[in-house]
């Protein structure tokens, strides 16, 4: 399976771990800091901006290759 097809079927995934849960006392709901203030929601952005680092380094490495 492509590198591509496997991120988008784990995209795919992430609304289904975004599902309410208990706990709505950091902030507004729909705040920014709701997001990057709760765990629940938290390591959902770092593992993002993990994979999105790994895809950026690894296609700027094999392009000037």
């Amino acid at each position: 399976m492509k590198p591509i097809r496997i991120v988008v079927l784990l995209l795919s995934l992430l609304p289904f771990t975004l599902i309410a849960h208990p706990g709505h006392g950091i902030g507004n709901g729909w705040s920014l800091t709701h997001y990057t203030g709760s765990l629940e929601h938290a390591w959902i952005l770092v593992v993002a901006i993990v994979a999105i680092s790994y895809w950026l380094v690894r296609s700027t490495k094999k392009s000037s290759s």
